[in-house]
């Protein structure tokens, strides 16, 4: 071999070697390397409280061989703190924990993040190193539960505080848990009335309801005790963990309240004043000695006991009839004891009523007032006494099972039961309205008396399964005579009859010695004048004869007098409503004449027609009149329906009589009292109101009367006077009260299923002792589709589809509280009837009063949502605002004149606007705008057309 070639040979098996060092080399160098370790560092997870052993890293994957004979790489693990977290399993190359004792934790500031481990890897072969860093985080468990700081919790809060007031900020609870399961929430346990947590993260209490010191019981800690939780915010539900506590609100006197009479006269769910009644003997002597009162004396306190010391209250004298009673009375301003001054002759004056004012001594704004009524008495040496009619020994009577409440016991004959009362001492032994007090002893609960005499039932349902008969004692008690004489007990007793069952016959009256010598003499001379007929009836037979021939076809209109129907009745279901059940637009009815009156009878005799009040042509007319009802006689306003009107007029007339028999008797509802027909004419009974309505009685209340304001001291003596001006001589509690009457009256023709259509202050009449009562709720039954609507009370949807629902009479009723507010002004009293339709559709509604507060005013406007949904009941009106006649009426109604107030316009021109001139006389609202539904539903009823002058 050439030695040239033996070189070339030797080159290249040294270039083979060298390149076979190199790959072994190589190889040696990847056994450290591991996927689990892309970028020589990997992220795990732990959580706190996890056990010994648990697998941080289950396989590192290097390559190499980490035990055993053959092993290739050598692995160290460094812990980088000092506790010794880990333990590095080599044959597995894998990495557990360790806690040796220790509490893996990461609560609180010293609580443990995540823990750091380095793994080196080293290749046995080339002592090459690696080094791979694990981070191992620590997640949180819900571990710990939330713990109240600065307890206990108790904090004063004065019942004057607003609504929506935060008063109570210190809630806090610590949760040392991290993230979510450190976030506490707070809220009330159960449900609270007064209070709420309305921001849960925060914990601050808000005040959600008026507090009211004195709603406690007497004697009751004047607190409230709230109950708080405390919970963290665990994604996981059942893991959250929670804490309770409990925040003290102590309630403190404000001074809020007026002055009230005692004793208490509850009128719905608020207090009342007294009549207090005393009489003087005619021509007495002064004797400088306080009057008696009945139910007890003038007394008035101040229902802030905790604010006004005693006495606190000074009395005087407001107004009274006759004008001049202060003559004849003082009054003591400290006591409110009444003493006479000079003799009264009952000649010249029979009764004096005194409106007494009680104002607190330091706020004269805060006052109540009170009737007296003191009676001028002649002698007194009789006692009243039952008159039973039948002779018998009781008082009888029945009614139906589930009877109605408020409904009059009627006698066997059908007529009210009466328990009548005479006294000797009076003309025709006629005991006057008022002069007596009724004592009802009946152990049932279910029966009262009313003041006029008459039975009624005071439950809600009597059923003949549970008890058949009930009996009772009763007993008359005179109030303004000297002697205050009382009857004896009288026994009544009332039998409970089912829907079908007849009514027993009366029974036969006991007749006296004198009153069958009566008997007999009447017998007589009927006798002699059937003799006398007897004669005339053979003479005149003899000329008839004689005239026959000559006689023409002509027949004179009969004299017939149809009897009185007394509708103060039970039986008013009866009645079927032909106004609510039509079908069709000219339904079938039967003549007027031909249907029974189902109640007693009265004589035409016994109605007294009056003065007319306005004249509606061939139709008929109102007119003023009086009922006489055994004796009494009651202010009546008659509405006369001519013999001549068609039959159509007719149909209508009595379907809205049958509206108000179907509506029965409630305060603040206007009533009907009977009917009955003379010479063919129908005449209608309904109570009168003499006060006129609403509208005009706010308008005339309109004047700035001056009354003094005392800034300092407890009486009118030497202290410095501040003149104030009050915009009506009607208070702002007086108001309220006529708009909750109002608000009653609408809610019990909800209850009967009646839309009213037409309420406004025009449509409501002011009774006696200022009692609101709804009228004209009848007219709606018959005017539904005639377009006849006054458009400035319409509701939005009524102008629309001229339908009425009972969220439309509630529309209605915020305008009219709006007209209280106003005292009488007119609804969008710059728009015509298009403009006011117009701005409706576009949002528009009528601004608050300056005088009008922001709570009374809210109340208004949610009456004009859109939404006849959205709008309260009359239920939540009344609720309302019997709620602000509680708390200081001021707040919410201010009468006082300010530099701000303005009188609101007045333009009656404006006020027979009707829902036709709304929609027919605007150019840019077409059919289709006024007929559109909106998708409301419709529970209005189609009536036909109106004939009504009710």
């Amino acid at each position: 071999m050439a030695e040239g070639t033996r070189i070339w040979l030797f080159s290249v098996l040294a270039v083979l070697g060298v390149v076979t060092v190199s790959a072994q080399n190589s190889n040696f160098t990847d056994l450290c390397e591991s996927p689990v370790f892309p970028n020589g560092m990997v992220f795990q997870s732990l959580t706190e409280n996890s056990p010994e052993n648990t697998t941080i890293v289950a396989n590192m994957s290097f390559a190499g061989t980490a035990v055993g004979a053959d092993r290739t790489i050598e692995l160290t693990l460094k812990d980088s703190g000092d506790k010794d977290w880990g333990l590095l399993i080599e044959e597995l190359q894998q990495l557990r924990l360790s806690l040796g004792g220790k509490v893996l934790d990461r609560d609180g500031d010293a609580g443990i993040r995540d823990l750091r481990f380095t793994v080196k890897c080293m290749t046995i072969a080339t002592n090459a190193m690696v080094e791979n860093t694990i981070i191992a985080t620590i997640l949180d468990e819900n571990d710990n539960e939330p713990t109240f700081v600065g307890t206990p919790y108790n904090h004063e809060v004065i019942e004057l505080t607003p609504v929506g007031s935060t008063i109570f900020r210190r809630l806090t609870a610590d949760d040392p848990d991290g993230n979510e399961n450190g976030r506490v929430s707070y809220q009330i346990q159960g449900q609270s009335e007064y209070f709420e947590i309305p921001l849960p993260s925060t914990g601050d209490i808000v005040l959600k309801k008026s507090l009211d010191y004195e709603g406690f019981e007497s004697g009751e800690e004047k607190k409230y005790l709230i109950p708080i939780v405390a919970h963290d915010l665990a994604a996981n539900l059942s893991l959250r963990k929670s804490s309770t506590t409990t925040v003290t609100i102590i309630v403190t006197d404000g001074d809020d309240q007026a002055v009230q009479f005692l004793p208490c006269i509850p009128q719905g769910d608020i207090c009342g004043s007294p009549l207090y009644v005393s009489s003087v003997m005619e021509i007495t002597e002064p004797l400088n000695q306080p009057l008696t009162f009945d139910p007890a004396p003038v007394f008035a306190v101040d229902l802030d006991t905790d604010v006004q010391g005693p006495p606190g209250i000074v009395y005087s004298f407001l107004a009274g009839s006759p004008s001049n009673f202060r003559d004849y009375f003082d009054i003591d301003g400290p006591t409110g004891n009444i003493s006479l001054k000079r003799p009264v002759e009952r000649t010249q004056v029979e009764e004096f009523i005194i409106t007494v004012k009680a104002e607190q001594d330091d706020n004269p704004l805060r006052y109540a007032t009170a009737d007296v009524k003191i009676g001028v008495e002649d002698d007194d040496v009789n006692k009243p006494y039952f008159f039973i009619s039948t002779g018998e020994a009781e008082f009888k009577g029945y009614v139906r099972e589930f009877t109605g409440q408020a409904v009059i016991v009627f006698k066997y004959d059908e007529s009210p039961l009466l328990l009548e009362v005479r006294d000797d001492d009076f003309t025709d032994k006629v005991v006057p309205e008022g002069a007596l007090r009724y004592e009802l002893t009946d152990t049932s609960g279910r029966f009262d008396v009313t003041d006029t005499g008459y039975l009624i039932v005071d439950a809600n349902q009597l059923d003949i399964d549970t008890q058949r008969e009930y009996r009772m004692t009763v007993r008359a008690v005179e109030t303004t005579t000297f002697q205050k004489l009382s009857t004896d007990d009288a026994t009544v007793v009332v039998t409970v009859l089912n829907g079908t069952e007849p009514v027993p016959q009366p029974p036969a009256q006991q007749t006296s010695n004198e009153d069958k010598q009566l008997l007999y003499i009447i017998g007589g001379i009927l006798g002699f004048l059937l003799l006398v007929a007897i004669v005339a009836v053979i003479v005149l037979g003899r000329y008839v004869t004689r005239a026959r021939k000559n006689r023409t076809a002509y027949e004179p209109k009969e004299d017939k007098i149809e009897p009185w129907v007394d509708l103060y009745s039970s039986n008013v279901t009866q009645f079927e409503n032909a106004a609510f059940e039509q079908e069709s637009e000219t339904p079938q009815i039967a003549p007027l004449e031909e249907k029974d009156p189902p109640y007693p009878t009265i004589p035409w005799t016994s109605l007294t027609v009056g003065e007319t009040v306005q004249e509606y042509g061939s139709l008929g007319r109102i007119a003023e009149g009086v009922v006489n009802k055994e004796g009494k006689e009651i202010p009546a306003v008659i509405n006369i329906l001519n013999g001549g009107a068609s039959d159509q007029d007719s149909r209508d007339f009595m379907n809205e009589i049958d509206v108000m028999c179907a509506v029965g008797n409630n305060i603040n509802v206007i009533g009907l009292i009977g009917g009955c027909r003379y010479n063919g004419d129908l005449y209608i009974a309904m109570e009168h109101a003499p006060f006129g309505n609403l509208r005009d009685f706010l308008r005339d209340s309109r004047k700035l009367e001056e009354y003094e304001s005392i800034r300092n001291g407890v009486s009118h003596m030497g202290n410095q006077v501040e003149v104030k001006r009050a915009l009506s001589s009607l208070s702002a509690g007086r108001l309220l009260q006529i708009s909750l009457d109002i608000a009653r009256g609408m809610k019990y023709l909800e209850e009967q299923g009646i839309i009213h259509g037409y309420l406004s202050a025009k449509t409501t009449q002011i009774g006696e002792m200022w009692i609101v009562k709804i009228s004209e709720f009848w007219k709606a039954q018959d005017e539904a589709h005639n377009n006849k609507r006054p458009v400035r009370w319409a509701a939005l949807e009524s102008i629309k589809t001229n339908r009425c629902t009972h969220k439309s009479d509630v529309w209605s009723f915020a305008v009219t509280l709006h007209e209280i507010v106003s005292l009488g002004g007119t609804p969008y009293p710059d728009k015509t009837a298009p403009e006011v339709f117009r701005d409706l559709l576009d949002g528009y509604r009528m601004e608050r009063q300056s005088n009008c507060g922001e709570e009374l005013y809210n109340m208004i406007q949610r009456g004009w949502m859109e939404n006849p949904d959205a709008r309260p009941t009359f239920t939540e009106i009344a609720d309302t605002l019997e709620g602000m006649l509680k708390g200081k009426v001021t707040q919410y109604l201010d009468m006082d004149m300010t530099d701000k107030f303005k009188f609101a316009e007045v333009r009656p021109e404006l006020d027979d606007d009707t829902v036709a001139d709304a929609s027919i006389t605007d150019p840019n609202i077409t059919e289709v705008d006024v007929m559109t539904d909106d998708g409301y539903e419709d529970v209005s009823r189609e009536i036909r057309d109106p004939v009504t002058f009710i």
